[in-house]
């Protein structure tokens, strides 16, 4: 019910299935996945993307999921030619579009879910 484009399932068919609800990965886990998808992406780099989208799922005032997809989309950034001549570091700007966008709001004003998941990702990463 809390997705857009979604309907109910009828409980005859509901009763034909069992529902599976799952954790996330461990952060070692998804790390690992993430580094064997995206070889070209430095570690220490895949390590920041999940430390910071761990942050936003333990997050107990937020109490927002953030899906595994968001992480994969940001490595797939990661390791674009475009963003391997970025100046700086190009993750901040990355997590603003990936994982804040997700969320209602904008990720400079802490009053919308977006802006607190954006405080979520600096104090994770000390930015």
């Amino acid at each position: 019910m809390q997705f857009t484009g979604t309907t109910t399932v009828d409980p005859a068919q509901l009763d034909r299935f069992a529902p599976l609800k799952m954790d996330y990965p461990p952060a070692t886990e998804e790390t690992r996945i993430l580094l064997q998808r995206h070889p070209d992406v430095p570690r220490s780099q895949i390590e920041r993307v999940v430390k910071a989208a761990n942050a936003i799922r333990q997050d107990e005032n937020l109490r927002v999921d953030l899906s595994v997809r968001a992480t994969e989309e940001v490595c797939i950034l990661l390791g674009h030619p475009n963003f391997s001549e970025f100046d700086g570091d190009p993750l901040p700007e990355l997590l603003k579009t990936s994982f804040c966008a997700r969320f209602p709001g904008h990720w400079d004003d802490a009053s919308t879910d977006a802006g607190l998941v954006w405080h979520a990702v600096i104090r994770a990463l000390n930015l």
